[in-house]
């Protein structure tokens, strides 16, 4: 995968802002489409609301406003942070497995972990790998406490790349 495609991928998953309707949560789940007025019961769901708040709360909302300096300089290029990970874990790198639909936070959570490795390995940064992102607390905080879903009411699995995001930021 090279940058640009990571950075598009770390992107969707942090705000996915503008989605086709054939892509949100509520026509798809898991590998199988469906049909559900209702929304889904599990991963990650579009809220219109969430991301509107999101884009009103943030001087820069989208990635694309982000570091300015490096903005296509990474054409043609190709960069593999999987080695680095795998360098600096001394292990390798075996991609998030979700038991639930907590995709969302297994998403952040390995984007945390890459962030950690590139601080320690690439910018020198003088901390310690002491092991992977605990996924739990990003679910958790994200759709409790930012998300605000009501504890009665928890509607099956799920959150938001901007709770996950705001929670992660906070």
């Amino acid at each position: 995968m090279d940058r640009r495609d990571l950075l598009k991928s770390l992107a969707f998953g942090a705000g996915s802002l503008f989605l086709p309707k054939s892509l949100r949560a509520d026509s798809y789940t898991g590998s199988k489409l469906i049909s559900n007025s209702k929304g889904i019961q599990a991963g990650w769901f579009f809220d219109e609301k969430a991301r509107d708040r999101f884009i009103q709360k943030h001087r820069y909302p989208f990635i694309s406003q982000q570091n300015q300096e490096i903005r296509d300089t990474g054409a043609g290029k190709v960069a593999l942070w999987w080695p680095v990970f795998e360098k600096v874990t001394r292990k390798p790198f075996v991609p998030h497995d979700q038991g639930i639909g907590d995709c969302v936070s297994h998403g952040f959570g390995l984007g945390v972990d890459f962030l950690t490795t590139i601080q320690i390995e690439v910018q020198k940064k003088p901390e310690k790998w002491m092991g992977k992102c605990a996924t739990e607390v990003i679910y958790g905080g994200s759709r409790i406490e930012i998300g605000n879903i009501p504890t009665p009411q928890r509607f099956g699995d799920g959150s938001t790349g901007y709770w996950a995001g705001e929670w992660v930021s906070k």
